[in-house]
């Protein structure tokens, strides 16, 4: 199984609208894929938050992480017309975007 972190920088004034557009049009997009087993979307912590606790501020506010089957399933799913559609909507609002891919080799979800 792999997830596939996706960084995105976007502007406090277009946290919204980012959140909708990945909500609406990414998430159903990838939703339809073969091996697609799930998504996390995460803001950071606001500012006064993030100092109160003496966090790394991140340049990279929002983190969307995306779980396939398999690499090569992910890869199919990099190449679709509905891939490419869901990047340039979300792209069109933020300011910039980073990828990497890490295979999962521990998992735990808490009942």
């Amino acid at each position: 199984m792999n997830t596939y972190e996706v960084k995105w920088r976007v502007r406090d004034d277009r946290r919204e609208q980012f959140e909708e557009a990945i909500m609406s049009v990414f998430v159903p997009a990838v939703s339809k894929q073969p091996g697609f087993r799930g998504y996390t979307l995460a803001r950071q912590f606001a500012d006064e938050d993030i100092q109160a606790a003496e966090l790394f501020r991140d340049l990279y506010n929002f983190r969307l992480n995306l779980t396939f089957e398999s690499e090569e399933l992910r890869k199919r799913w990099a190449t679709t017309p509905e891939h490419d559609h869901a990047v340039e909507t979300a792209l069109a609002i933020a300011d910039e975007l980073v990828a990497c891919g890490f295979l999962v080799v521990a998992e735990g979800i808490q009942p």
